[in-house]
């Protein structure tokens, strides 16, 4: 993923030094915007935003919206400890394992990017606050040598705190955006995706929240309202 990202983070630096268009773009946009990450794991998303372009010619663009989210995992998909002090580490981190996980969110995103001409537009966008929900799943808790049947809620804040620190289900998207004319326009990009559950007990001592991670290419479409 993060070569990926290099990859593409270099290529728009290039674009924009190739940049030449005298055109002032509008200063706010209304939109509605809809994404579907392809991966082993399935996210879909629906958004209703609001951007404004920034400087002279408008081309940096800052917006913020609500997005609406559903994931849908593979079959058996593992989810790891969550908290900083166990997430990534070897020895600290027992596992979760849902035949059939999948939870929605609800959240306030932000969002830069920066418009290449008339046409091309490249950015990012990340959620930042809402709520994680869903129903409950069966389950199995794996730690210390042995496991244990068990079920795994959704009902979370999502929370931007960078790194492990995160909690629930959060989403950020980098992208290319290609706009046909005024109102419709089309994205693709890499997108990453946390997801959480958590046990009814602390099954680990001192934690009941376990993390998974989806990675895939995203794809989407933006409506121009006003």
């Amino acid at each position: 993923m993060k070569k990926q990202l290099l990859t593409l983070v270099i290529s728009l630096f290039s674009l924009c030094l190739y940049a030449q268009d005298a055109e002032t773009l509008p200063s706010k946009y209304l939109y509605a915007d809809a994404t579907v990450q392809i991966s082993s794991d399935f996210v879909g998303s629906l958004s209703l935003g609001h951007s404004w372009g920034l400087g002279k010619k408008k081309r940096f663009v800052l917006g913020t919206g609500v997005r609406y989210s559903f994931f849908q995992g593979k079959d058996n998909k593992e989810f790891y400890s969550a908290p900083p002090e166990y997430f990534g580490k070897a020895d600290k981190q027992d596992t979760l394992t849902i035949a059939s996980p999948s939870q929605s969110n609800i959240v306030l995103y932000i969002s830069l990017s920066y418009r290449i001409k008339s046409k091309f537009e490249v950015g990012m966008n990340i959620d930042a606050v809402g709520y994680t929900f869903g129903a409950d799943k069966d389950a199995v808790y794996t730690g210390n040598g042995s496991s244990q049947p068990t079920t795994a809620s959704s009902g979370n804040a999502s929370l931007l705190l960078i790194g492990a620190n995160d909690t629930g289900m959060l989403s950020s998207e980098f992208y290319v955006q290609y706009h046909f004319n005024k109102k419709w326009s089309a994205k693709l990009g890499f997108a990453h995706t946390f997801t959480e559950f958590q046990t009814p007990t602390e099954l680990q001592p001192g934690n009941k929240r376990f993390r998974g991670v989806s990675d895939g290419l995203v794809i989407g479409a933006r409506y121009n309202i006003k």
